[in-house]
Parts: C-alpha cells; structure tokens; sequence
C-alpha cells in the first residue's frame, strides 16, 4: 500500500488540491502518530482560532487599502493620520481555512482582485468625523492577501512530510511501526519553526504531562506591549467625560503602571486591570481610541488569565 506520508507529499505538491482537504488528511496523520502540535495547529486551522487562549498566527493578518465610497466618483482613498491607518489597514483572520479559500474564490471573480470589509458602526462614525464627511469608509483587501495564507499553510503541510520523510517515518498505507510513532514527536518543531513568532503560545514540543506557564519580566517585550496599552487607554480617558467611569479608568492606569514597573509584576492583578478597561471601552462608542485598546486587548489578555 502507499505511504499516506508520501501520498500528502505529493498532494500538498499539487496546487489542484484545496488547502482544507490537505488540512484533513493532516490532520488524520498526526492523530495517527500522535503529534499533538500538528493535531491542535490542524484543528485551529480547519476550525478557526475561536480559543481566546490561542491567538490565530501572524500569517493570517491581512492589509488593505482605506477607501471611501464617493457618490460621484466611485471608491477614493482615505488619508489618515500614520497610527490610524496602520491600526485600521490591517484585519486578522480567525476564520476556518475553508472560509478563506472562498474568500479567494469571490476576490477572482471580483474584477478588481479585492475584498470588501465594512468597519463597524462605532468606527465608521469616528471616522466621519474625522473626515468631516458623511461618505461610508471600508477596507480594501486583494484576494492575493488570502491567497498568502492558504499557501503558508500548504508549505508547512509540505515541510512537515519532507522532515517526517527524512526521519524514515512513512508507513504503510494508514498504519504506522511503534518505532514510527515514537520518533513523530521528533518533527513537531517544524510548527513553531515555520509558523514564526508564537511567543506565549499553547502550542508545545514534545511536552507530555507538561504545565505552562506565562511569565513577565522587566525584561519582557509583554512590559513594552502593557505600556503602549496604557498610552492608548491615557488618550481614552481624555475623551470620556462621565466621572465615575474616568475615575475607574484612571485607576486601572495606575494599576498597570505600577505592575509595568514592579520587578516581579503580577499576572491576576494586570489581567484583572485588563478586564475593567476592556469593559469600558467596549462601553465607548465612535472611539478610535476605543477601538484600538479592545485590539490590543484581544491579544494581550489571553497571557494574563
């Protein structure tokens, strides 16, 4: 019988084989060799990253084009201030791969090779005020975007084959030697590795009866992260005018101030300063500032519970 290895090898080879159906059989091979890294990446992928514990990777952000829609004109850029528009030409994707792929399906049927998202109610009004016209604002983004995702995604299932072939794990048919099963666990570094920046992720190598643990140091880039928070949740508290609410924002500020400082800051006392200021600015509407804070917030906090 062939090597289901190979066979995957070779269909992750061929571009006529969609990305999800790769994911499947992947997916059905770590499970067999018991790769818990590839079998939770695989499920991630083919599920989407709905875990707030496990932020989707830095391949599935995407970039755009701000525009608006002019009435006479048709769509005409938007030019924004630096930090907005970085802030706001980029979108991450949790959604599962099946979902991206007819996202490229759509942008190739487009004529222009791009994808439209609409911003939120509470960002468009911002952002109309900034402009100081009422012209409905989206994100442009070309399919080619999507298309990077699915095909990083593809290359790792294709790395990850080659290392298992190179270790002289192939099989036969589905069925796999002890000895295969237990040299597997070997190739899982291939995730992290190609994947890229997973700092503080769930993911493990070779970790069984491990537990986890999320430090923060002084040293930390978490440290320089909780301090660009506070300097965005400093500009919130500048535009909220209810007293009780500006008081208890200014309070968390302190908080995270004094942990971002203490040389053993900790982990409770941070997410716990998190979740306040979380509550509030999902309380403010037609805030840029807002809007900012629940995306670095969406990030950040899962590290602090």
């Amino acid at each position: 019988m062939a090597s289901m290895v190979l066979e995957l090898q070779r269909e992750a080879l061929e571009q006529s084989t969609s990305v999800s159906i790769l994911l499947r059989k992947a997916f059905t091979l770590a499970k067999k060799l018991q790769v818990k890294e590839f079998v939770k990446w695989s499920q991630f992928e083919l599920n989407g990253y709905d875990d707030p514990t496990h932020p989707s990777p830095n391949y599935r952000v995407v970039h755009g084009e701000i525009k608006a829609l002019n009435p006479y004109h048709g769509y005409i850029p938007v030019y924004l201030d630096q930090k907005t528009a970085e802030l706001l030409s980029k979108r991450n994707l949790p959604s599962p791969i099946t979902e991206i792929e007819e996202h490229i399906k759509t942008g190739e049927k487009n004529s222009k090779g791009t994808l439209m998202y609409k911003f939120p109610a509470n960002v468009q009004r911002a952002l109309m005020q900034m402009m100081e016209y009422d012209l409905e604002v989206s994100l442009h983004i070309p399919a080619t975007q999507f298309q990077r995702i699915v095909d990083r995604v593809r290359n790792i299932i294709l790395e990850w084959t080659l290392k298992l072939e190179e270790e002289g794990i192939l099989g036969e048919g589905m069925t796999f030697s002890d000895m295969e099963k237990e040299k597997a666990p070997n190739t899982a570094g291939i995730i992290l590795n190609v994947i890229g920046s997973m700092t503080n992720s769930q993911l493990q190598q070779n970790a069984d009866n491990s537990t986890q643990t999320s430090t923060v140091n002084s040293d930390s880039v978490k440290k320089e992260e909780i301090i660009s928070l506070i300097g965005e949740v400093k500009k919130l508290l500048e535009e909220i005018g209810d007293q009780d609410k500006k008081d208890e924002l200014a309070a968390e500020i302190s908080v995270l101030e004094s942990q971002a400082n203490s040389p053993k800051p900790k982990k409770g006392i941070i997410g716990e300063a998190m979740k306040s200021i979380r509550n509030i600015a999902e309380g403010t509407t037609g805030s840029l500032a807002a809007t900012a804070i629940l995306n670095k917030l969406a990030a950040l906090l899962p590290h602090f519970q």
